[in-house]
């Protein structure tokens, strides 16, 4: 699991590999887990982990 992201500073480097997170989370994570192929339920569970339970 890869975030790229081009920026000419650091801040928008980050606000880039941000909002491709929340893109993933979104089309993976947000998505019903029937409709997605065992490599994309794979990937799920990748992003899923990502995130501490606490919060």
């Amino acid at each position: 699991f890869h975030l790229l992201a081009t920026a000419p500073n650091l801040h928008e480097a980050l606000v880039e590999i941000t909002d491709e997170f929340e893109e993933n989370w979104k089309d993976y994570v947000e998505q019903d887990i029937h409709k997605l192929s065992s490599g994309a339920q794979l990937f799920r569970q990748k992003l899923i982990s990502l995130i501490p339970e606490e919060i």
